[in-house]
C-alpha cells in the first residue's frame, strides 16, 4: 500500500498509463464556462481579498487552509444533507492490485459520514511541492480512487491543487489527466477561481441528481 502523499504524477504516469493531454476539451470546457456571479460574490471576494491575500505568505498551512481555501469553498457552498465536503478523510481502493489509500485535504462526495462516492478534490500545500508532497500528484491518486470507486472512467473526475494564491484545476477521463493554467488569487483570477467552483457545483449536483438544491 502507498499513501497518497508519497506519489507523485509522473510515477503515477509509468505504474498506471496514464497520459496528460494539453488543453483537453473536458477541462476547457469547465474551467470556460460561463457562470455569471452576482454583486454579492463579488463584494464578497473583493473584501476577502483585501484582508487575507496581502497576508498569505506568513500563513502556515492550517490558517492557508482555514483562512483562505476555506473561505472560499464555504462562499461556493457544497453543502447538502448527503453531498458534502469531507476534510480529511479517508478514501481508499484496489486499482490494478495496487491499494491505494490516502487523507484528501478536501472532498465533495455523496456520504452522511464517510466520503462514499467522491466526485471533486482539492489539495493543497503550503508554498511549494517540498513543503508536504507534491500536491498534483496527491490530488491525482485520489482521483484516481474515485474513478475506481464510481466504476465509470468515461465520466470525469474533477480536481484541484493548491499552492499559496497559485490554484490549478485538474481532470482525469479514462487514461488521460489534463492540468489548467495557474490561476492567482491575488489579482483578479480570484473571479474565475470562483466560478470555476460554481461550475463544478453546479456539475456534481447535476450528476448526483441533486440539481434542485443548487
Amino acid at each position: 500500500m502507498k499513501a497518497f502523499q508519497h506519489w507523485r504524477a509522473n510515477d503515477l504516469k509509468k505504474a498506471f498509463g496514464l497520459e496528460e493531454a494539453i488543453d483537453h476539451p473536458t477541462l476547457l470546457n469547465w474551467i470556460n464556462e460561463a457562470y455569471p456571479l452576482d454583486s454579492f460574490d463579488q463584494q464578497v471576494l473583493t473584501r476577502f481579498q483585501k484582508e487575507k491575500i496581502p497576508y498569505i505568505d506568513y500563513l502556515n498551512e492550517q490558517e492557508l487552509s482555514v483562512l483562505i481555501t476555506g473561505r472560499i469553498m464555504g462562499q461556493v457552498n457544497f453543502e447538502t444533507p448527503h453531498l458534502r465536503s469531507f476534510i480529511g478523510h479517508e478514501i481508499k481502493a484496489k486499482v490494478n492490485n495496487e491499494l491505494f489509500s490516502g487523507k484528501p485535504d478536501w472532498t465533495i462526495a455523496w456520504g452522511e459520514d464517510e466520503p462514499e462516492k467522491p466526485f471533486f478534490f482539492l489539495q493543497e500545500n503550503k508554498k511549494s511541492f517540498q513543503s508536504s508532497g507534491e500536491p498534483m500528484g496527491q490530488c491525482l491518486a485520489a482521483m484516481i480512487v474515485a474513478q475506481q470507486l464510481k466504476q465509470d472512467a468515461q465520466k470525469p473526475i474533477y480536481g484541484a491543487f493548491v499552492m499559496g494564491e497559485r490554484w490549478n484545476f485538474m481532470i482525469l477521463q479514462d487514461k488521460i489527466f489534463s492540468i489548467s493554467q495557474t490561476y492567482l488569487i491575488d489579482n483578479e483570477d480570484i473571479f474565475d477561481v470562483y466560478r470555476i467552483l460554481k461550475v463544478v457545483k453546479k456539475r456534481v449536483f447535476e450528476e448526483a441528481g441533486i440539481a434542485h438544491l443548487l
